[in-house]
């Protein structure tokens, strides 16, 4: 076991972008017509990492799309603090 502090759990979602439409965990098809290829893993207070490959995407666009995948990654959280311990 690290001891590297860890504060509880972490969230990992992916996000597309179509036609100006985030797209929440998207397929491998939807991600061929996809502006934007967006990972972002979460813990209950901040962004932990961010991963992305883009065509043209606006910086509103990018914020947009890291604040959708944050949220998502609190009902993770959320999920798995409600849960049985591993």
């Amino acid at each position: 076991m690290s001891s590297v502090p860890y504060e509880g759990p972490v969230g990992a979602v992916r996000v597309g972008m179509i036609n100006n439409e985030l797209i929440l965990n998207p397929t491998l098809a939807q991600l061929e017509g996809s502006d934007l290829d967006l990972t972002i893993v979460s813990t209950k207070d901040t962004i932990a990492m961010v991963e992305a490959g883009a065509k043209e995407v606006t910086d509103a666009a990018m914020l947009k799309a890291c604040e959708f995948a944050h949220n998502a990654n609190q009902v993770i959280n959320n999920y798995r603090m409600k849960s049985a311990p591993l």
